[in-house]
């Protein structure tokens, strides 16, 4: 072969790579940067509740920023958006094994501590919850806080030695529960929506 069909032919390879590869590579890119966007997140604060029999008894906090990606990373202290806080007693039902179910009888629902009625929107909110999970949830921990007319829920689980926290937001006007992360070990005290 002569030195110019070796390098037309090398000049073709490279251009086809460059044509089925470069899309693939430019989505990846694209995908990457898009779902790091921090934009519009949502900054967690809480209780480490991982048990450390050999470290001190002092109360560790971590500070988290989610976006609507499922992503995370840590991030610094800040203060929390003002919120109501609604927790609750008697609303889930353990009935197998990974089969729980929301109780609308039993159920009550506290708004900062005061006893309330529950609404349409909160019934919902609660059934899509127990729709979404499949794991006993420790109702005592189970927190939504409502900032800006969203809700943000925060389900610890019992499994065995550590404690996942599904962390949703719940919009009022679509009725739609988005999970956004689960979350390890926190007991969460404050919630800070980003560009709010």
């Amino acid at each position: 072969m002569s030195k110019k069909i070796k390098i037309l032919l090398i000049g073709i390879l490279i251009i086809t790579l460059i044509v089925c590869i470069g899309p693939f590579i430019i989505s990846l890119f694209m995908n990457y940067i898009h779902t790091n966007d921090f934009t519009n997140s949502i900054y967690i604060m809480g209780i480490d509740t991982y048990p450390r029999l050999f470290e001190s008894k002092k109360t560790k906090i971590k500070y988290y920023e989610v976006n609507d990606f499922n992503n995370v990373r840590k991030t610094w202290k800040f203060i929390p958006d003002e919120a109501d806080i609604y927790t609750s007693e008697s609303c889930f039902v353990d009935k197998a094994i990974h089969i729980i179910e929301f109780d609308l009888t039993k159920c009550v629902v506290y708004k900062n501590g005061k006893e309330i009625e529950k609404t349409p929107e909160i019934i919902d909110m609660y059934e899509k919850v127990v729709k979404s999970i499949e794991h006993s949830i420790i109702e005592p921990d189970f927190k939504i806080f409502e900032i800006n007319n969203e809700y943000y829920v925060f389900a610890p689980l019992n499994v065995n030695m550590h404690t996942p926290v599904y962390f949703f937001r719940y919009n009022k006007e679509l009725k739609e529960l988005k999970f956004l992360y689960k979350l390890e070990n926190i007991d969460v005290t404050g919630v800070k929506v980003k560009n709010k």
